[in-house]
């Protein structure tokens, strides 16, 4: 996302106005052909305008080719024509210092049989020794090497996982790609492992293009790939709407900031709505937080933690028609809560989870599945645009998908 702040457009034809910024800026090469643009609520933000106004924007950028519409996952600059030479797509250096919205950057070209590292953590590790693999990452370097593969390049993946607890672990692993010949980095922290984040710092200083792929934005001056939590809690609330739930509630035994993000997209929904932001939310208290997530690290699963949760707010006469829980796992202890109860999943209530996990498909439990392939193909296609360029942080959110399955087919009766 560009770091310049702009000023609110004027009130006549504004979505024309943003029509024709977003092409300049695109024709200047701030987005390079293939690279996603930011989402529309980000647009939306930085144009200080309602997020309706953008989307007829893109949209008339979408007609005109300029731009294409991939799927779930975003936005994307259309690829240029053969003819169109990178010279005729470079600014001048006069018109780009009379234009202060434009960044100035330059324009990579594919490499070609480059190498490109990748440091990830296939492993879980748990304070109580046992060990876990990591499917997100998983997923999400293979996704990397795939796209790599394909464009003709390469790459070494160094794991990091034996060292949970080090937070130099990735700065050591990248200092020997790099003296290995590598290209760029990804460093691939789709879900947990925040302690490694310190070193992003100094991974900066290596010389080499780095982007972080993690499961949530973070506020540090590197490329970045993530998905959007709180689009997610809205996506889920509004699938609850549109099924006939008017009563939601947000089910989590504990409070983390991705937690509350979804809980913020899912009062969002509602309001689009016409409701109201009533969820009824279904967290703890902060000190209630901090327990159970040291009982979830010391030794209990989550699940039954969120299972002894369900059953307090079963008892306390917890009843809306739609719920939303913060992931799956949260999701299944709930269920067995409720079935116990006499409360049956798709009969007395629709409920929603997070990260599409491997029983939930067997379960017949509607998911949000986070876009990992496509964060690993992002990831590779950004390290590629910027060897041999000059550009700016960057911040690449893209949407998670749902997976409609029973437990949101409510059947009265």
């Amino acid at each position: 996302m560009p770091v310049t702040t702009r000023p609110k457009l004027a009130s006549i034809a504004p979505y024309k106005q943003i029509e024709s910024d977003l092409t300049r800026r695109i024709e200047r090469g701030e987005w390079a052909p293939g690279m996603m643009i930011p989402s529309r609520r980000a647009l939306a933000e930085e144009y200080n305008v309602e997020l309706p106004t953008v989307q007829r924007a893109v949209a008339g950028l979408l007609r005109s080719a300029m731009l294409r519409a991939d799927g779930g996952r975003g936005t994307f600059v259309a690829a240029r024509q053969p003819s169109e030479s990178l010279a005729e797509r470079l600014p001048d250096s006069t018109s780009a210092a009379n234009d202060s919205l434009l960044p100035s950057r330059r324009i990579a070209s594919p490499v070609a049989q480059a190498t490109f590292g990748i440091v990830s953590s296939s492993k879980f590790l748990h304070i109580d020794g046992t060990v876990e693999d990591n499917p997100w990452n998983a997923t999400v370097v293979r996704s990397i090497e795939r796209y790599v593969t394909s464009n003709g390049a390469s790459s070494r993946n160094i794991d990091v996982s034996e060292r949970p607890n080090d937070p130099n672990a990735p700065l050591e692993a990248a200092r020997q790609l790099v003296d290995q010949g590598v290209n760029g980095i990804v460093l691939v922290l789709a879900r947990g492992h925040d302690i490694y984040l310190r070193a992003i710092p100094e991974l900066r200083k290596l010389g080499v293009p780095i982007v972080y792929v993690g499961g949530s934005e973070i506020r540090l001056p590197v490329m970045q790939i993530y998905f959007d939590d709180r689009d997610g809690g809205q996506t889920a609330a509004t699938h609850l709407i549109e099924r006939g739930a008017s009563r939601l509630a947000f089910i989590a035994p504990f409070t983390e900031y991705w937690v509350t993000a979804r809980l913020e997209g899912m009062r969002e929904a509602m309001t689009f709505r016409g409701l109201g932001d009533s969820v009824l939310d279904a967290r703890v208290d902060s000190q209630s937080s901090v327990e159970a997530l040291d009982l979830i690290r010391r030794d209990a699963s989550m699940e039954r933690v969120a299972y002894e949760f369900g059953q307090r707010q079963i008892a306390s006469g917890f009843d809306p028609e739609g719920i939303v829980a913060a992931n799956d796992l949260i999701a299944y202890g709930y269920i067995k809560a409720a079935k116990e109860a006499g409360r049956e999943m798709g009969r007395d209530y629709m409920i929603v989870g997070f990260d599409d996990d491997a029983r939930s498909r067997p379960m017949g439990l509607t998911t949000m599945h986070p876009p990992l392939e496509s964060m690993g193909e992002e990831a590779a296609r950004l390290v590629n645009e910027m060897c041999g360029s000059v550009l700016n942080s960057r911040r690449i959110c893209l949407q998670s998908h749902l997976i409609a399955r029973d437990s949101t087919s409510l059947q009265r009766g």
